[in-house]
């Protein structure tokens, strides 16, 4: 004679509760990663937005830069750029500009020297 076990629906009902509990704690987790990433990506894309190319001239190797270029005009009102990004066609990576005071200025060259790749220009200047 052949006994045949049956699990119980307690049984059943207990291991399938488990199982979706763990999928609704996935399923929170992945869901806060994804709004983070969505936070930080606006973040970015709200930063790309904002970077301004200045128009530059090349002359013996030097670049020169406008002092105008720090500034931005919309309908009719200018206000300061606290840093531009320069293009160079012999450069591999742009330059980001950065305005100290009314004489000063800092470069940097927007390559990673660990990855060669391009960063992301931040600004470092207070008010």
């Amino acid at each position: 004679m052949h006994h045949i076990k049956h699990k119980s629906p307690k049984v059943e009902n207990a291991s399938l509760l488990n199982h979706n509990e763990m999928e609704r704690k996935e399923f929170i987790q992945q869901c806060g990663k994804i709004c983070l990433g969505g936070f930080l990506m606006g973040g970015l894309l709200e930063s790309c937005a904002g970077n301004y190319y200045a128009t530059t001239t090349l002359a013996n190797d030097q670049i020169a830069i406008k002092k105008s270029e720090f500034f931005e005009v919309k309908n009719g009102i200018s206000k300061p750029r606290k840093y531009v990004l320069v293009k160079n066609e012999k450069l591999n990576f742009p330059i980001s500009v950065y305005k100290i005071n009314e004489d000063t200025y800092s470069a940097l060259y927007m390559e990673c020297t660990h990855n060669s790749c391009e960063l992301l220009p931040i600004l470092f200047v207070k008010n």
